[in-house]
């Protein structure tokens, strides 16, 4: 997949920015780098490794991954009065 544009709002250290993102998204194929970042989020809901671990061998033959490759990012500085 490619041309995809991400737009990101965010405040840092009280600042406040718009960011761009362009770039191309590529389907994670790897099963076990799937299960690793699958596991890692799975622990933001819930801390049972057991449920986890079950979940993630049921389901991780059927999870897609997508990670986005950056081709060019550009941002502006939001003046808030």
């Amino acid at each position: 997949f490619s041309g995809l544009v991400l737009t990101v709002f965010a405040v840092v250290f009280g600042i406040s920015f718009y960011s761009s993102i362009f770039g191309r998204m590529e389907l994670l194929e790897d099963q076990e780098t799937i299960k690793a970042i699958t596991r890692k989020l799975s622990y933001k809901f819930t801390q049972d490794e057991a449920y986890i671990e079950d979940e993630i061998e049921k389901h991780a033959h059927r999870t897609v991954l997508m990670k986005l490759v950056p081709e060019h990012i550009c941002g502006k500085l939001v003046e808030e009065s």
